[in-house]
């Protein structure tokens, strides 16, 4: 299902996949080397990888890497970020707690 809505905002479905296959790569990774994502200075806990054209934004719990959003490259990254902050720290809370049990 989700993958179906990544590939309607896409001019095709093989650029859908090939954006779905260069993240499930970036999600192995991390999985792996999670020393390979970078801090975001002035957010704490936000950590953020490339891929492509986006910059996948992460926060670690205990010995998990979880995905908190996308974000174009294009976009402004800090702006989007800020908007997004309370949001994605209620976000966080319910995925630690879904960890925890």
């Amino acid at each position: 299902m989700h993958a179906e809505r990544i590939r309607s905002r896409f001019d095709s479905k093989t650029q859908a996949t090939k954006y779905l296959d260069a993240f499930d790569r970036c999600f192995a990774l991390v999985e792996l080397e999670p020393g390979i994502l970078l801090p975001i200075p002035v957010i704490d806990n936000l950590l953020t990888h490339c891929v492509e054209s986006y910059v996948v934004v992460c926060t670690k719990w205990k010995v998990n890497v979880l995905v908190l959003t996308i974000v174009h490259a294009s976009r402004d990254l800090l702006s989007h970020l800020d908007r997004l902050l309370p949001t994605l720290k209620s976000e966080v809370e319910i995925l630690k707690k879904r960890q925890d049990k």
